[in-house]
């Protein structure tokens, strides 16, 4: 599965250093197009999703998309099924940008494949990540990479090494993050300290809150 970043058009995000560019996203994706495009075409060709943003979905999509449209073995997927969802379905995932989505996906046993040209990394964090997912700040090297995962099955990284994702994504790591976030609600809630106009009372607020936890523990984070 192949992961697009959105662009950011006339909308300023602060966050990263150096600031995202739409250009060199353009020709990054343009360039993943591409040799996912070969891919399917060789003879170890294996079925791709491209996940596009779900703001995309009924407006607009990436002008590359037309390199894939009419591919075999390739489907576009929307907002119409979650990338949680998307990724119990997925034996590898690419990712063009190293955002929410990447600890996502660092969070399963799935094989990653990341492009890190979007981001000054520092060189620890930087190392950490690629004890687990499969690096390079190049397009086509990274598209190389995830074809020789496709023909071979040996992935590089190790899959259980969590030394990042610890660091950036779920700090103890034990599962129970929902847990937690959903209880500090709670007592927030139990305190009183939230105004009754946020809620329509406190029971109800509790029982929808606990419910939607159940439910999350259904998907694959944490």
């Amino acid at each position: 599965m192949y992961v697009v970043t959105n662009y950011y058009c006339d909308q300023w995000y602060c966050g990263f250093s150096p600031s995202f560019n739409d250009t060199s996203y353009f020709r990054d994706q343009l360039a993943i197009a591409r040799g996912l495009k070969q891919l399917c075409a060789s003879k170890h060709a294996s079925s791709i999703t491209v996940k596009l943003p779900p703001m995309y979905d009924g407006d607009y999509e990436p002008p590359w998309t037309y390199e894939l449209r009419g591919a075999p073995n390739v489907r576009f997927v929307g907002a119409e099924k979650s990338f949680q969802k998307l990724l119990l379905e997925h034996d590898a995932v690419l990712i063009d940008s190293p955002t929410t989505t990447l600890l996502e996906a660092l969070s399963t046993d799935i094989p990653v494949f990341v492009l890190t040209a979007a981001v000054r990394w520092p060189d620890e964090s930087l190392a950490e990540l690629s004890r687990r997912a499969v690096c390079d700040d190049d397009p086509d090297r990274l598209v190389e990479e995830l074809g020789g995962f496709i023909r071979t099955g040996l992935y590089p990284a190790d899959r259980a090494d969590r030394a990042f994702l610890r660091k950036y994504g779920t700090h103890f790591d034990d599962g129970r993050s929902a847990e937690r976030g959903a209880g500090a609600v709670l007592t927030v809630i139990a305190n009183g300290t939230l105004s009754s106009a946020c809620f329509s009372g406190d029971v109800a607020a509790s029982g929808a809150l606990e419910r939607r936890f159940d439910a999350s523990r259904t998907q694959v984070l944490d």
